[in-house]
C-alpha cells in the first residue's frame, strides 16, 4: 500500500481455489498471467502446473492445464517465465526417483506463452540538487485508458521498475506535492528486442514562478483542435495536481507543427490551448 505496509490478504476464490491444494503461484511480468500447481483441478492423478488469466480487476479465467509433457502423473513443484515468455524453469521430481525433485528448462509453445514485456528501471530524483524523491509513479494504456501499474518510487535511491507489455503505447505520469507534474509517452508497438531493459531516470521540477512542463499526452489531430479520447487521462492528472497544489496559478500554452502559415497556426494554437482549459 501506499504507507508502504502490505494489505491484508484477500483469497482469490472459486475461480482459482479448489477444496485441495493449490501452491507455487507466479505472477508473470505482464501482470495478467497467473501460473499455479494444483491437484483440485482436473489432470495427470496428482499436483499439474495451470495458467489463468486476469480478465478484470477481480476476476480470473477457468485455469487451464499446461498438458504433457511439462505436466505427467507425478507432483510438479513450481515454474517462472522468463521476461519474453518463451523460456520457463521449472522443478519437478525426476522420472526416474519420484522423490528428488529436478530443475527443468521447458521451450515454451507459442499457444501458452504470457505477454512479451520489457520494463522501465527508472530513478525518480529532484531536478536542482539530484536528490532521490519518493513520488507515486502511474502508467496508463493509451489505446484502453486503463492503469497498468502504479507504484511509489523507494524513499532511499529513488528506484521503481516498471513491467510494460509489448505492442501498446503508455502514457507515463510521475507526481509528488511540491512538484510540478511530469508526464511523458512511450511506445512499444515498433521495437523489436523483446525483455530488454530500459535504464531512465526522471527530473521531478520543484514548484516555483516561472517553471514549465511540457504535457506529453495531450492529443490532437493534424489542423484540428479538438482533443483525442487518449488526452483526458493526462487532463484529469492535471486537474488533481491543480486541486492538491491550490495555490498554483498556471499558464496553458498551445502548439503546432511547422504546416501552414504563421498566422493559421498562431490561431490553432490559441484554440487548442483554450481547449485544454475548457476540459
Amino acid at each position: 500500500m501506499s504507507n508502504g505496509k502490505w494489505s491484508e490478504p484477500q483469497n482469490l476464490g472459486p475461480q482459482i481455489n479448489t477444496p485441495y491444494d493449490e501452491s507455487a503461484p507466479f505472477i508473470h511480468a505482464d501482470n495478467e498471467t497467473l501460473f499455479f500447481t494444483s491437484n483440485g483441478w482436473p489432470g495427470f492423478g496428482r499436483k499439474d502446473f495451470f495458467k489463468s488469466k486476469l480478465i478484470d480487476n477481480n476476476k480470473w479465467s477457468t485455469p487451464k492445464n499446461l498438458g504433457y509433457p511439462l505436466n505427467n502423473h507425478l507432483d510438479q513443484s513450481s515454474i517462472t517465465f522468463s521476461m519474453n515468455g518463451k523460456i520457463a524453469i521449472f522443478s519437478s521430481p525426476s522420472q526416474a526417483d519420484n522423490t528428488n525433485l529436478d530443475i527443468f528448462l521447458w521451450e515454451v509453445p507459442e499457444e501458452i506463452r504470457p505477454a512479451r514485456v520489457t520494463f522501465i528501471n527508472g530513478s525518480v530524483k529532484d531536478e536542482k540538487n539530484l536528490q532521490p524523491l519518493s513520488a507515486e509513479v502511474n502508467v496508463y494504456n493509451l489505446d484502453t485508458q486503463k492503469e497498468i501499474f502504479t507504484q511509489y518510487s523507494d524513499t532511499e535511491d529513488g528506484r521503481f521498475i516498471a513491467p510494460l507489455p509489448f505492442g501498446n503505447s503508455y502514457s507515463f505520469h510521475i507526481h509528488k506535492p511540491g512538484y510540478l507534474l511530469y508526464s511523458q509517452h512511450f511506445s512499444l508497438k515498433s521495437i523489436e528486442k523483446e525483455g530488454d531493459e530500459v535504464n531512465l531516470e526522471f527530473f521531478l521540477k520543484p514548484i516555483s514562478i516561472g517553471s514549465n512542463v511540457t504535457l506529453h499526452n495531450v492529443f490532437f489531430d493534424i489542423d484540428k483542435a479538438q482533443l483525442k479520447e487518449e488526452s483526458f487521462k493526462e487532463l484529469d492528472l492535471l486537474y488533481e495536481f491543480l486541486m492538491i497544489n491550490p495555490q498554483t496559478v498556471i499558464e496553458i500554452s498551445g502548439h503546432t507543427d511547422n504546416t501552414g502559415s504563421d498566422a493559421h497556426n498562431d490561431s490553432l494554437s490559441i484554440e487548442r490551448a483554450k481547449t485544454v482549459r475548457a476540459n
